[in-house]
């Protein structure tokens, strides 16, 4: 088990601005798994949803028209599910620092 400490909100932020240094950030304050539960859905579903919008034809032949949708899908899903994670990891990073401080005391 890890060792319970304070952790630094603004490189808690830095990390859920990363992708898969966000796990690392929700793991850091014990949210893991719950993370996971919560981000993934919302990812597989934000995709699935832009895939509706912006079809990727002809996915074995990456056409200029397939190439622009697929980025249209990523950068779509990243601006929706990061702002997501780096309010999750923010709010929970604050609690877990009180939660150590009132323990502490």
């Amino acid at each position: 088990m890890r060792k319970k400490e304070p952790v630094s909100i603004k490189r808690q932020t830095i990390y859920a601005l990363v992708p898969f240094l966000d796990l690392y950030a929700a793991y850091k304050v014990m949210k893991f798994i719950l993370y996971f539960t919560i981000i993934v859905p919302i990812t597989i579903g934000v995709s699935y949803a832009l895939e509706m919008v912006f079809p990727i034809s002809d996915i074995g032949r990456l056409t200029l028209e397939a190439f622009s949708a697929l980025s249209y899908n990523s950068i779509a899903t990243c601006a929706i599910t990061i702002p997501i994670a780096v309010y999750l990891i923010r709010n929970w990073s604050k609690k877990w620092n009180e939660k150590l401080k009132t323990t502490q005391l």
